[in-house]
């Protein structure tokens, strides 16, 4: 996973954020820092094409950081009349999709993301999680401003941030009460849910869900057959659009059916003789 940070307003920060999320080598590091946000990205390379594009990313009047990986490419390409997806990036998708249909753009995204977006038009900050939470964001507002992370090891290190224990959510973890989902070990520390968004903008925090599961009614086969066939369609279909990958190809497996049936399927698609790797604890 990337790493992302950053926040509104004038703070010295940068360093002190971008060496938090250093705990790893990432392939390529950058920030862009204006007088309205600072936005930084430690990138670790998920797909072919994310080199092609340096984060944070700018197109038009959006600058953009994200972790990400968006495996609706086809079907995005033709609705934003782009033509050779092999020479646009994951993060591209993302902002010509968010330049179509503004909030809505989460949406029309398939895959595992969280990215943050300084719209200039407007002077705001856009966030948004992927329908499953698969890639996490944080965040926080301190003195009117807001500061966000991939991890919440970026947001302690931000200057004059708090660090007081959530009694709540302690004793959630330790016993059989639900809290809120977006509760942290920190108080004024929050997680973006899954299928979440939010805008930040005059020192206002607006969040809405945009998805949530059943709201897509599908067709169900009539008979078994049907649904045999229908099921294995869409188990290849999903193990398929997740074999893009910029290094080797392998599957984490526990020795069950779900995680050796999605690895027997990869290695199927990939055909005899293509590497594929395993791995379990």
């Amino acid at each position: 996973m990337s790493s992302i940070y950053g926040y509104t307003g004038k703070k010295e920060a940068q360093k002190l954020m971008s060496n938090a999320l250093r705990h790893w080598q990432p392939d390529r590091e950058n920030f862009i820092e204006r007088e309205a946000f600072t936005l930084g990205a430690l990138e670790l390379f998920k797909t072919p094409e994310c080199p092609l594009v340096a984060l944070p990313y700018a197109y038009k009047n959006f600058h953009i950081v994200a972790d990400c990986r968006i495996d609706n490419r086809e079907e995005l390409a033709k609705e934003l009349g782009v033509s050779d997806i092999s020479k646009h990036s994951d993060i591209e998708f993302i902002a010509r999709a968010y330049e179509k249909y503004g909030e809505d753009a989460p949406k029309k995204l398939k895959g595992d993301f969280a990215f943050v977006i300084w719209d200039e038009s407007n002077q705001e900050l856009f966030a948004s999680t992927d329908h499953f939470g698969v890639r996490t964001l944080y965040y926080t507002e301190l003195e009117d401003q807001l500061v966000f992370a991939s991890e919440i090891k970026g947001i302690l290190a931000y200057p004059n941030f708090k660090k007081e224990f959530n009694e709540a959510y302690i004793v959630g973890v330790f016993s059989a009460l639900q809290i809120p989902i977006e509760e942290t070990l920190y108080l004024n520390l929050f997680l973006l849910p899954a299928a979440h968004q939010f805008t930040f903008k005059n020192g206002k925090l607006s969040l809405k869900k945009y998805w949530q599961l059943g709201d897509t009614v599908v067709a169900i086969p009539a008979t078994v057959a049907e649904q045999e066939a229908e099921f294995n369609r869409l188990a290849y279909q999903s193990v398929r659009s997740r074999l893009r990958s910029y290094r080797k190809i392998g599957g984490e497996v526990s020795g069950g059916l779900d995680s050796t049936g999605i690895a027997a399927a990869a290695m199927e698609i990939l055909g005899k003789g293509h590497p594929f790797y395993s791995y379990c604890y």
